[in-house]
């Protein structure tokens, strides 16, 4: 994983734009924007306003992660 710099908190704590958490996990924002809308992680907008920036939690996508192949079945 590379190292994303979050300005005001550490990775797992606090929220983040999809573009960071994108660039954390390695993956696309697009991804990410998939696993929003099939409810496989929470967003939040800021503001009222409905086309706001989207923020997630780098904690909540991890707990969205599970083993696979091998590992899933040990």
């Amino acid at each position: 994983m590379s190292n994303v710099a979050f300005s005001n908190s550490v990775p797992g704590e606090g929220y983040v734009s999809l573009a960071s958490a994108a660039e954390y996990f390695e993956v696309s924002e697009k991804t990410l924007r998939r696993m929003i809308m099939r409810s496989e992680i929470p967003a939040y907008r800021l503001g009222g306003n409905v086309r706001g920036p989207i923020r997630v939690r780098i904690s909540e996508i991890e707990a969205a992660m599970f083993p696979m192949g091998s590992a899933a079945s040990a």
